[in-house]
């Protein structure tokens, strides 16, 4: 390895590790703080210069990208998990337990990102995505109980373990996780029995 290459991964980690520190400053302004991360803010926060910070993420939507990546890689095993081929009750209550978990975990970033949809489009287009591929894998894991009938029930099953319902559960309603569950798998267990 030449110097100049040494030199180049050096400056390429050194990036790395500047783009790490303004993401994690941003969460903490923005979960912790609640208040939006600006080159002013985040200067403060992390020691690096406004300009510098401006010249990597020139506003908020390319900054929204990057965190967006690191919480994928931080949650993927979560969020793409499914109830294993069971009886149906089972694979029900598993979903229900798998996405509980999820958005227990992921809670605050959803609520921020439910929040900077309104002015950050490429949060708009990722949540689309990200639930566009959720239907995908109810639409594969739940045909073998429903067949034809799939295209019906998985929609039903889909609104009912949502984020937006969870949000509502626990943020409006204020139930506890173990209440919202359960009460998410009964309205499930109401809604397949009808089919």
């Amino acid at each position: 390895m030449s110097f100049a290459d040494t030199v180049a991964g050096t400056e390429l980690q050194s990036e790395v590790c500047i783009r790490q520190r303004i993401i994690d400053a941003a969460l903490i302004l923005a979960i912790r703080e609640q208040a939006i991360p600006t080159p002013e803010n985040l200067s403060v926060r992390t020691g690096i210069s406004e300009e510098q910070i401006t010249d990597i993420y020139p506003g908020l939507d390319e900054l929204a990208a990057d965190i967006r990546v690191v919480a994928t890689e931080r949650y993927k095993v979560l969020e793409d998990a499914m109830p294993e081929d069971a009886d149906l009750d089972t694979m029900l209550v598993t979903l229900v337990d798998l996405r509980s978990s999820y958005y227990e975990a992921v809670g605050e970033l959803r609520q921020l990102g439910d929040a900077g949809e309104g002015f950050l489009p490429s949060l708009v287009k990722a949540k689309a995505v990200r639930e566009g591929k959720y239907r995908g894998r109810l639409m594969e894991c739940f045909s073998t109980h429903f067949g034809t009938r799939t295209q019906f029930v998985v929609p039903k099953i889909e609104l009912l373990t949502s984020w937006e319902t969870w949000r509502h559960l626990r943020s409006v309603q204020c139930l506890t996780k173990d209440q919202s569950s359960a009460l998410v798998c009964t309205l499930l267990r109401d809604v397949t029995a009808a089919v």
